[in-house]
């Protein structure tokens, strides 16, 4: 067999490329804010769980977010409506200045019911994010918000093996029949790969945006590829 010879210089500039670039990497960190290439805003999670949201149509689902950010603006972007709630008051404000109609901030401490906000609308969610404060009651919360095709997302999940009560959390998620995917790799404004875990419940069903599903990948080859037609 021919041995493959990769031509290193282009090859160490078009991988740089794809992440400072066609992710919005770069953009990011010159905004200091998470935002892909178009400048829109998007979730600190990793980029393979934001490509993966993506590619879903969830024009029609709720979600309930732990924590606000620039996520709150994608969600609110992608879903029928959003509730966003945050400890911070400097971030609440933040947000707050740009919150479209379907996105509602809540700001509250944690020594202030913080945790059962998410019980006070009564209702339950298709989507519930973990990426704020007080994470295992927060997934307890969840667990018993969430609809039974819901999805609930814990972001930041390798500091299980740092903070117990984050791996305590997952467990908990795992022991209640959630599914569990892991989406390791790199963030927006972090030199570092961390990793965003999602947790299926087993009736999950989400229609793509697309006909053509899993989409083409940033950073992926056309399907014009020779090797792609088959």
């Amino acid at each position: 067999m021919k041995e493959r010879i990769l031509d290193i210089p282009k090859t160490t500039k078009r991988v740089t490329e794809i992440l400072l670039d066609d992710y919005g990497f770069e953009l990011s960190m010159q905004e200091r804010l998470c935002v892909n290439r178009n400048k829109e805003p998007i979730p600190w999670y990793t980029y393979p769980a934001i490509e993966y949201f993506d590619q879903l149509d969830l024009s029609d689902k709720s979600v309930f977010e732990f924590g606000c950010g620039s996520s709150s603006l994608y969600w609110a972007r992608k879903a029928r409506k959003v509730t966003s709630l945050e400890a911070r008051e400097v971030w609440y404000n933040k947000i707050k200045a740009q919150a479209p109609s379907n996105l509602n901030l809540i700001c509250r401490g944690v020594n202030d019911n913080y945790v059962e906000t998410l019980h006070e609308s009564e209702e339950r969610y298709d989507i519930i994010i973990i990426d704020g404060m007080l994470r295992y009651p927060c997934t307890v919360a969840a667990i018993e918000c969430i609809k039974d095709d819901g999805l609930i997302v814990f972001d930041n999940s390798d500091r299980a093996a740092e903070f117990t009560k984050y791996a305590k959390a997952m467990e908990l998620l795992r022991e209640n029949n959630l599914l569990q995917v892991d989406m390791h790799g790199f963030t927006p404004l972090n030199p570092y790969t961390a990793t965003t875990s999602l947790f299926f419940t087993r009736n999950f069903k989400v229609k793509p945006l697309n006909q053509a599903h899993p989409q083409r990948p940033i950073g992926g080859l056309y399907e014009s590829n020779a090797h792609m037609k088959n």
